[in-house]
């Protein structure tokens, strides 16, 4: 009789296997396309790398990477708003390298041409200090028609200069992943980092997106990543020169020498409603992003140059892990449902549920901490969900008292 009763046992765990790795399968598939509606495979990694971001102090680190921003007040003193002024943009770079930085990333999509006089300016500039300079220019996946812009044909400024501005968005539209080449083409923050400290990736890995290994923002008044206004660079003779009466000028630190010296810096905007993007930093989709395209730039340079790449395992892998946690839940259900009394297997159900949670807690997060790779992003939530389902009978015989 008991050897029936396992028999049974068996036949019934193996068709609950074959559902688990349907249903965890099901899971990984519709979650791309209702990420509002269920809870995306996302949220513990986002979790974790908030977290990680917030626990970092600002007194025992120190950046390589600054920003130089354009902002509302700055671009309202301009005499147009877009593109940026490049008679202003030329005198920047050329205010920037006398504090000697080590690289200068221009996140700037030059798409049409302005005033001849400025064009030309800012084209001898470019090639006065390209040897600092990276320039952004449009993604090639991006799905406009490509178009080459001004200095895309080689001959406003070399092609070594140029790399793709390409941010990765998942499917809820979050920024979460980086790639180090666009088509054979380098990306921006890869060029930026590799220029600065030659990065020596294997080849492999350069075809692979990374998860972004996020810094505290600086919004939040940590200063890990410098944020400094173009104002501050400006002068009375600048804006005689360009011809911008109302130029906003503000002071210039003395602590910039030191700041930006042998230093990233990445010029770019930081506008209200223009090029933000949504990160693991933003709550809800309603409210404007917390960071521009120029900071998250800033925070993949920066994970380069630290060395901190977070490789993402496959679906495949992602799916397998998944479905064998329910898997050994059911196990460990079927094999005790017969030997024990209801109310006492709930209890240990319940230990078993806590035990294993914790055990994948403490795997998933090790994983991010000291190995640097991402296990199943929501593989908790999954798991806690499958167990709670198996031993769900269990609770539902107690509370009916049989």
């Amino acid at each position: 009789m008991r050897l029936i009763v396992r028999k049974n046992c068996f036949t019934k765990a193996m068709f609950q296997c074959a559902g688990f790795f349907l249903l965890a399968a099901g899971i990984q598939y519709f979650s791309h396309f209702f990420p509002h509606l269920v809870p995306t495979t996302t949220f513990f990694s986002d979790t974790f790398y908030r977290y990680r971001a917030n626990s970092i102090f600002s007194e025992q680190y120190r950046s390589d990477t600054v920003l130089v921003t354009f902002d509302e007040k700055f671009i309202r003193s301009l005499p147009y708003r877009s593109p940026v002024d490049r008679c202003i943009l030329s005198a920047l770079i050329e205010q920037l390298s006398a504090y000697h930085p080590k690289v200068v990333g221009v996140d700037l999509i030059f798409d049409q041409d302005t005033e001849v006089g400025k064009d030309q300016q800012l084209k001898a500039t470019l090639l006065k200090h390209q040897e600092q300079l990276i320039l952004a220019s449009q993604p090639v996946t991006d799905s406009r028609l490509y178009v080459p812009l001004i200095y895309q044909s080689g001959d406003f400024v070399p092609t070594t200069l140029q790399a793709s501005a390409l941010l990765i968005k998942d499917h809820d539209g979050v920024v979460r992943y980086a790639l180090l080449n666009d088509h054979e083409r380098p990306t921006f923050a890869y060029a930026v980092a590799n220029r600065f400290k030659p990065l020596a990736m294997p080849a492999s890995e350069t075809l692979e997106p990374f998860i972004i290994d996020w810094l505290p923002n600086t919004s939040s008044g940590r200063e890990i990543l410098p944020k400094l206004p173009v104002s501050s660079f400006m002068s009375e003779a600048i804006a005689q020169a360009c011809n911008t009466p109302n130029l906003s000028i503000t002071t210039t630190p003395a602590y910039y020498r030191t700041l930006l010296q042998d230093k990233i810096v990445l010029i770019g905007v930081d506008l209200e409603l223009e090029d933000r993007h949504r990160t693991v930093f933003d709550s809800s989709k309603n409210v404007r992003p917390v960071l521009s395209g120029v900071e998250i730039h800033a925070h993949i340079i920066q994970q380069l140059v630290d060395k901190r790449v977070v490789k993402v395992l496959p679906e495949w892998l992602s799916i397998f892990v998944l479905a064998l946690s329910l898997v050994i839940g059911s196990a460990l259900h079927c094999r005790k449902r017969e030997q024990v009394k209801v109310y006492v297997q709930m209890l240990q159900s319940f230990g078993k549920f806590l035990l294993i949670s914790l055990l994948i807690c403490i795997i998933e997060y090790s994983a991010l901490r000291y190995y640097s790779y991402a296990l199943p992003a929501g593989l908790l939530f999954w798991a806690w969900l499958g167990f709670g389902l198996v031993y769900g009978r269990t609770l539902i015989h107690f509370i009916k008292g049989q």
